[in-house]
């Protein structure tokens, strides 16, 4: 998440800068934030070892904000062969969401496929009125 995050909060820095529209950012930032209260809660909504883990300790907290459990920051588990290329990855992971992640009739797929030829035909259809 963090790869997308960072990359995302600068543009959005830089579009606020381009556009004048700077002062929007502490409300921006506050709206973030507020996202975040779910977390507050968590301590009065678990028991004292809930599936979220210990909670209630701010160490346990911590290691449950962070992710600990899931490998935090970790871009590579190396687990993956050394000669993966990029396209077998890629591949992989179609073919998970295909078989294990959708159900028989493979609607998630086909949905990306439609939705992927509505967003080319419009782009197309876009430029062709566009340039007249």
């Amino acid at each position: 998440a963090l790869l997308f995050e960072i990359p995302l909060v600068l543009w959005m820095i830089s579009m606020l800068l381009k556009q004048n529209l700077i002062k929007t950012l502490p409300s921006l930032i506050g709206i973030g934030l507020f996202g975040l209260l779910p977390y507050l809660y968590l301590p009065l909504a678990t028991p004292k070892q809930g599936s979220w883990g210990n909670v209630h300790s701010f160490n346990g907290f911590l290691h449950h904000f962070l992710r600990r459990d899931y490998g935090t920051l970790r871009l590579y588990s190396g687990a993956a062969k050394a000669n993966d290329t990029t396209l077998q990855r890629v591949s992989a992971y179609f073919i998970d969401v295909a078989k294990r992640q959708s159900n028989p009739l493979y609607t998630l797929p086909v949905l990306a496929f439609v939705g992927f030829l509505g967003l080319l035909f419009d782009r197309m259809n876009f430029t062709v009125l566009t340039d007249v």
